[in-house]
């Protein structure tokens, strides 16, 4: 199989990523121990997964704050096991939401998708940057039917 220079940079920067801070992290990341995962719209109204990783327990809508969300721009089905998201490529965009109004965005880092089960759970494994610090660790997201619609 021949890889183009671009997959070559994309594959080197979600292993230099992942491998880095989550080979030694076992469980969800520091404080955010409930994730969910959503049908959302990527940047051309395209379809996106959007996985939420919450201090709390999500019952139904946006968590409470504080939480992350882990906004992939691919499709559920483009999301099979084993692939990588980063910042880096625009694959993923990854937002700390505090009691602040104000978002905070990673500036690196990625995400593997290590299984989608035949629920459409979603298990995983996240490492991004924010300029206040890290999130790293693995995230079992149960899959919540979306109403919104793209395009």
């Amino acid at each position: 199989m021949i890889l183009s220079r671009s997959m070559k940079l994309w594959i080197a920067a979600g292993v230099a990523t992942l491998g880095a801070g989550c080979s030694d992290t076992f469980g969800p990341p520091e404080g955010l121990p409930y994730a969910v995962a959503t049908s959302s719209c990527g940047p051309t109204d395209g379809p996106a997964i959007a996985i939420y990783l919450a201090e709390e327990p999500i019952e139904s809508g946006l968590p409470s704050r504080p939480f992350v969300l882990l906004h992939v721009n691919r499709s559920l089905d483009e999301a099979a096991s084993g692939s990588w998201a980063s910042i880096e490529t625009g694959e993923l965009v990854a937002s700390r939401h505090t009691p602040i109004p104000e978002a905070e965005f990673a500036t690196s880092g990625g995400i593997r998708i290590d299984e989608v089960e035949a629920d459409n759970t979603i298990k995983g494994r996240v490492n991004v940057v924010f300029p206040s610090g890290q999130v790293a660790g693995e995230f079992r997201a149960e899959w919540v039917v979306s109403s919104g619609v793209c395009g």
